[in-house]
């Protein structure tokens, strides 16, 4: 494998975890919110998590489109 394909596995890779950790906190966290305090509290609760996600994404999304951006203007790619 060259140097390239080891990197966009590895972006995959931690794109996929990072997707499965979110999925995962709003089924398991949200379900366990909704089995102990109801269903209005679980939506609550998921507003709070996709708030409380919403910078991260954020920060997330403009990062990789300043990586993309010197990619270019780099000619890295």
């Amino acid at each position: 494998m060259s140097q390239s394909d080891l990197r966009k596995y590895q972006r995959q890779t931690n794109v996929r975890l990072v997707t499965g950790f979110f999925v995962l906190l709003v089924v398991v966290g949200g379900g366990l919110i909704a089995v102990f305090f109801g269903p209005r509290a679980a939506l609550l609760g998921v507003l709070c998590m996709a708030a409380a996600a919403a910078p991260l994404v954020l920060i997330s999304v403009a990062l990789n489109v300043l990586d993309a951006l010197a990619r270019k203007l780099n000619g890295s790619e």
